[in-house]
């Protein structure tokens, strides 16, 4: 087995965070889970984020900061001071559907990974 970690890239997660936490109508552009998301945190803001627009109701750091108030994993990576900068790290919009496309793909791979460990620790105790 490979110490190496999952295929991810952070920085997409980011982007699309960043562009949610930017201009709310960017959710409707993403077609993704939490799931979809390497980083367990990005997955938990991208899942408030999207309670949060599906409600109806505004989602922005200053939302979220309250919403993600007992998020160990946001405040070990600075808590509202990162979502902050999740928003003002985005370069573009446009480049929304790029991102998502990124990370479900990323998602795959992790999944075939997944499947094929699983394959193997089977193979490797049979009965």
């Amino acid at each position: 087995m490979s110490d190496a970690p999952a295929p991810h890239n952070i920085e997409a997660e980011q982007a699309v965070l960043g562009a949610i936490l930017l201009n709310n109508e960017a959710f409707y552009q993403v077609r993704l889970e939490g799931c979809d998301f390497f980083d367990p945190v990005h997955g938990r803001i991208f899942a408030a984020c999207k309670q949060e627009v599906e409600s109806g109701r505004l989602v922005s750091p200053v939302t979220l900061k309250v919403q993600m108030a007992d998020d160990e994993g946001l405040r070990a990576l600075g808590g509202s001071k990162y979502l902050l900068n999740l928003a003002e790290a985005v370069i573009s919009l446009s480049s929304m559907r790029d991102y998502c496309r990124v990370l479900r793909g990323l998602t795959a791979r992790r999944e075939i990974i997944r499947l094929a460990e699983d394959a193997r620790a089977a193979a490797m105790n049979p009965g």
